[in-house]
């Protein structure tokens, strides 16, 4: 049976090439011979016993190529692959290929239309054999996709009103009911016009560590790629788990009007394929016509400066997509084009609204912002009434709703979300930007602190279980003794028994900022008369009360996270290797010293560089590797600091860009709370001298806000960077802190934190967690290994459920553990199996690879039809 339905499908996929070009030919004359590339192959891989596919950071569009077609037909193909080189494992983007095409113009013979009768004919036949099977070939009858317009990929302006009629569409298949037994491949297939809107779906997915392949639409149109595949047992093999369309791939055909770049029978093959396969699609930036999404539009929103705001329907929430975990809060949807519309399909079980567009001057009413449609045959359908955005927290937020329900919970990877402050400059004092008078943190600054963390950490445990929030202190040791050294002149009982602390001439920070110094050059500057860190003794170190309080307070060591910002602070951009290795050894002998080094919450093998120098300084980052520090923290405003290839990767240093190979830079965020200032007056005050910004304060945290919860609701988990004059509290800023009734005086650094905080309560019931220095770069060097591993996760699915998940590599191998995460958890356990939730979260499955695939039995089969 099996060998008749490769044929009849063969036969088939011939004769309806045939035909599709027959029809085309007899609407449009014109004809297009196209030469395409075949397509670059860069992250699929198949063997006769598994398929490896694309690692949430492999990201290819691929396409498949025809040659000469009828000019509607032509399959022009766009590829870009993230490919692993051998030196630092980044992207590689292959050129995208087009092709201008030679006309004729030819008279459309009358034998070729009555060939198309026959074709029809022959196809029905064709169909009534194979859509008995469990293949997923689509009837030629199933209905064609809804006609709308295009939009930008990101922003206005948006779609006008369809131009076609709709009435006749039908969005109901006959396929085959789905298969008794089979597996489904988690990757996430996604249709778009260019690669720019791509990425507002590819983002989201990388965020969670997902799978996809990208396959870019032109509006010649493509050759899909083989949805299913044979195993040797009998069953079959999807090949994804979820289907993601922008804007239905509409363009302008002329006089035949707006249609999908996908011909109909491409559209019949998918649906036929959600069916044989319980899959779901998601529609993104749909103006919906009458029938085919059960809605009709009211028109396009809005005019500048009168936002709409969209809140997800709790109720449907709850119902449908329960993991994705979020609130129903309303959210403004600022530069995001959108259609408000009305449902008008009657059977509300088929079209259920879960997104709502508030009142505004244009629209008095409430509208439907998007639908979820299920369809007798089985088939399910998410549309979004609106376009996305990577800026966009709004749109940050909605791409939770279809992953969650389209995933139904299960899906590669895992969620989780870090807020992680980190305070340079601490045992310092710093010059203020305003009044130009020095302030260094005290001992009350550091109790009101703790005292406020402890706090959060109570509030979080009501809004978002599992949450633990710590604020992380970059210690200059230098500045212990500098203040011992002060004190003990004021005592005559020790004056001229503290050693002096470490002075040099000038601190060589006139270098450019991505200054990359000659191996073997520079001047030291370190004193030559100080060169044993045992001169500083402890009764010398204990005379400074906030170096003290830090060792040996218990709220300190609750509260705090610890790690090293050298000793002195000294610049290290022109730095010499000698003086970088003192700045680095003497902090770690400062920790030892004080008692630090035996806290847990301490880290020994990260850094803060100064002012983030030394990252092109091959001396220094050798000094720092003998002294066992792997890892520093860059600046996401400099883009040499940053791993191109993928905001979740850290970026390793290279001999030819950096001196030095192999050290590891994570990503940091700047923010506009200014290290030299200690009030709100003066960060604002700096804000708007150094930019083009007006406005106070709460404008200035509410700026914050939106690129902040942006970043957290895309899952980034790049610390923050504020310094030790951001935490004074002996000052007035009162502050009304944004999306709250919250009126308190704060220091920089808590209303800062306590804005973020308080959107993210407002959106989500996901635990909001702290790591520590080296476990955040722990975590971005695991998560840059595990995807060159390029999982891939499958669900063994039986009678409509998912049964089991098995994980495997190309070669079952893996030095870092793979995540997955499984509503309900797993039966299995081990040491090689290691199981992970945090407050209300779903379990995340951790594996660990040794040679062997490794299968995972669902504790509570999940159902993947209905619903």
């Amino acid at each position: 049976m099996a060998n008749i339905l490769d044929l009849l499908l063969s036969i088939y996929s011939q004769l309806l090439a045939l035909q599709s070009q027959i029809q085309t030919a007899s609407v449009k004359s014109s004809t297009t011979t196209a030469k395409v590339p075949s397509a670059t192959s860069a992250k699929i891989t198949s063997s006769a016993s598994k398929m490896i596919s694309t690692s949430a950071t492999a990201k290819a569009s691929v396409s498949s190529v025809q040659s000469t077609v009828p000019a509607s037909s032509v399959r022009s193909t766009t590829t870009s692959a993230k490919a692993t080189s051998t030196s630092s494992k980044g992207a590689s983007s292959a050129a995208a290929s087009s092709s201008k095409a030679a006309s004729s113009s030819t008279p459309t013979p009358s034998a070729q239309i009555s060939s198309a009768i026959k074709i029809d004919s022959v196809l029905s036949s064709i169909v009534s054999v194979v859509s008995t099977s469990v293949l997923s070939v689509a009837s030629t009858t199933l209905p064609s996709v809804e006609v709308q317009n295009p939009v930008s990929s990101s922003v206005g302006p948006g779609p006008s009103a369809p131009s076609a009629d709709t009435s006749s569409l039908s969005s109901t298949s006959s396929a085959a009911a789905p298969s008794a037994t089979y597996t489904l491949l988690n990757n996430v297939l996604i249709l778009a016009p260019d690669q720019a809107t791509a990425a507002l779906t590819e983002q989201p997915l990388d965020g969670y560590g997902m799978a996809w392949d990208t396959f870019i639409v032109p509006k010649g149109g493509i050759e899909l790629p083989a949805l299913t595949s044979n195993d040797t047992d009998g069953t079959i093999t999807c090949k994804y788990n979820i289907i993601a369309m922008h804007s239905q791939l509409s363009y302008d055909y002329g006089d035949l009007g707006w249609r999908s770049a996908l011909t109909q029978d491409q559209m019949n093959q998918i649906y036929a394929y959600q069916v044989s396969c319980n899959v779901r699609m998601v529609h993104f930036n749909i103006w919906p016509g009458n029938y085919a999404f059960g809605a009709d539009a009211l028109g396009g929103c809005c005019n500048a400066g009168d936002v709409q705001d969209v809140t997800v329907i709790k109720e449907v929430a709850d119902a449908r997509f329960p993991s994705a975990g979020l609130n129903s809060a309303p959210l403004p949807l600022t530069g995001l084009y959108h259609v408000p519309s009305k449902i008008t399909d009657t059977n509300l079980t088929q079209t259920t609204a879960f997104l709502e567009f508030g009142p505004n001057a244009q629209y008095a009413d409430t509208t439907i912002g998007g639908v979820i449609n299920t369809f007798p045959d089985g088939r399910s359908q998410m549309a979004f009434f609106t376009s996305f955005a990577t800026w966009s927290p709004t749109s940050a937020y909605l791409n939770h709703i279809w992953i969650h329900w389209a995933t139904h919970g299960l899906y590669d990877g895992y969620r989780r979300v870090l807020l992680s402050t980190q305070i340079d400059d601490v045992l310092l004092g710093t010059e203020a930007w305003d009044t130009g008078i020095t302030y260094r943190t005290t001992v009350t600054d550091m109790i009101v602190h703790a005292d406020w963390v402890n706090d959060v950490n109570t509030r979080l445990a009501k809004t978002n279980p599992g949450s633990h929030y710590m604020v992380e202190l970059g210690l200059n040791g230098n500045g212990n003794v500098l203040q011992s050294y002060n004190q003990q002149l004021l005592k005559t009982a020790l004056k001229g028994t503290c050693q002096n602390p470490i002075w040099y001439a000038k601190d060589p920070d006139t270098t450019p900022l991505e200054f990359q110094k000659v191996l073997g050059t520079g001047t030291n500057s370190w004193p030559t008369d100080i060169t044993d860190f045992a001169l500083y003794t402890l009764t010398c170190l204990k005379l400074d009360p906030l170096s003290v309080w830090l060792w040996s307070t218990v709220p300190a060591r609750t509260a705090y996270y610890f790690v090293s910002h050298t000793f002195t602070h000294l610049s290290l951009n022109n730095a010499t290797y000698n003086d970088t290795y003192r700045e680095i050894n003497w902090n770690l002998k400062y920790f030892k010293a004080t008692g630090l080094d035996v806290n847990t919450q301490i880290s020994e093998g990260g850094l803060i560089p100064p002012a983030i120098t030394g990252m092109h300084n091959g001396d220094a980052l050798r000094a720092m590797m003998d002294n066992g520090v792997w890892n520093a923290v860059g600046d996401n405003t400099r883009p040499p600091l940053r791993n191109h290839d993928s905001v979740y990767w850290p970026l390793f240093t290279t001999v030819a860009k950096n001196g030095y190979e192999g050290f590891q830079i994570t990503p940091r965020f700047a923010t506009r709370i200014y290290f030299n200032c200690d009030t709100s007056d003066c960060t604002v005050a700096e804000w708007v001298a150094t930019s083009t910004a007006r406005g106070d304060i709460n404008d200035l945290l509410s700026v914050e806000q939106e690129t902040t919860i942006t970043s957290l609701l895309n899952l980034m988990h790049d610390p923050y960077m504020f310094h030790q004059a951001n935490m004074r509290t002996n000052i007035t800023n009162l502050v009304n802190i944004p999306g709250t009734s919250l009126t308190s005086k704060y220091s920089l650094l808590q209303m800062w934190t306590e804005t973020q905080i308080a959107e993210f309560q407002r959106l989500v019931t996901w635990p909001l967690l702290t790591y520590k220095h080296d476990d955040i770069a722990t975590s971005y060097k695991n998560r840059y290994q595990r995807d060159q591993c390029y999982a891939q996760i499958s669900q063994g699915i039986s009678q409509g459920k998912v049964v089991s998940v098995t994980i495997t590599t190309q070669d079952d191998t893996c030095p870092v553990e793979v995540a997955v995460t499984v509503p309900g958890g797993v039966k299995e356990a081990g040491s090689n199996i290691r199981v992970e939730q945090i407050g209300n979260d779903l379990p995340t499955v951790w594996v660990k690879l040794n040679g062997q695939p490794i299968t995972l039995t669902l504790k509570t089969p999940l159902a993947v039809g209905g619903l």
